[in-house]
């Protein structure tokens, strides 16, 4: 699974997720200063919501992590700075059902 539409790849390695090619960049979380909304899919339920606007992903990427580790095919990438965009785009990619945020999972304080 990939972000298809929504990633907006701009140099660095690159790699196949899906048949598809992602440049994966190291940008220090300080220079991430612009809020953006993050896409959390669940594949296994078929839908996905778009958190946010915020300017570090961090505690979001830890609760992802924490539900695959329990088994579940969860993922998140950018969604860029519209929310109603990343909704729209993603919902017409994959064809998921767009669920409230907060309900697929959910970052803990102490993240």
């Amino acid at each position: 699974m990939s972000c298809g539409p929504l990633l907006k790849p701009r140099g660095g390695q690159t790699f196949s997720v899906m048949e598809q090619k992602i440049e994966v960049v190291d940008t220090p979380r300080s220079r991430l200063t612009a809020p953006f909304f993050l896409v959390v899919a669940d594949w296994d339920n078929r839908v996905f919501t778009v958190e946010g606007p915020m300017i570090d992903d961090t505690p979001w990427n830890k609760a992802v992590v924490r539900a695959q580790e329990a088994g579940r095919n969860v993922k998140c990438c950018n969604g860029g700075s519209a929310q109603d965009e990343a909704v729209s785009a993603y919902r017409r990619a994959y064809g998921l059902r767009f669920v409230e945020p907060g309900i697929i999972v959910h970052p803990r304080i102490d993240d």
